[in-house]
């Protein structure tokens, strides 16, 4: 039985829209873009069928963009940068200090 410690890790290591984390597994990004170390901000997750032959049978896909100078690379019509779509086991979260500067960069480059 898991301690209430092990639980609140765990709850605590799940990534959420805005967090960052490192790509930790290249399992099927051979040819996106992304590779091992590389720095993403979640954007979402979405929950999509595992199979065409079960429907019920979902999977979660997380929505991700790559961490360029500590700033998300948002896609636009002006530029080449990508939403990739990861399977959240390949990501591990930042720890706090490295989510609270790159949120830092975010806010400084965004906010009024």
């Amino acid at each position: 039985m898991l301690t209430k410690e092990q639980i609140d890790n765990w709850e605590a290591s799940k990534l959420g829209p805005m967090d960052y984390g490192t790509v930790v597994s290249a399992k099927k990004l051979k040819g996106s873009g992304l590779g091992l170390g590389d720095v993403v901000m979640v954007m979402g997750a979405k929950q999509v069928p595992a199979s065409a032959r079960d429907p019920y049978l979902t999977r979660t896909i997380t929505q991700v963009v790559k961490v360029v100078d500590d700033l998300p690379a948002i896609p636009k019509e002006d530029n080449d940068y990508l939403i990739y779509l990861v399977d959240p086991r390949s990501l591990e979260k930042v720890n706090a200090d490295d989510q609270q500067r790159y949120a830092a960069a975010l806010k400084a480059k965004y906010s009024r």
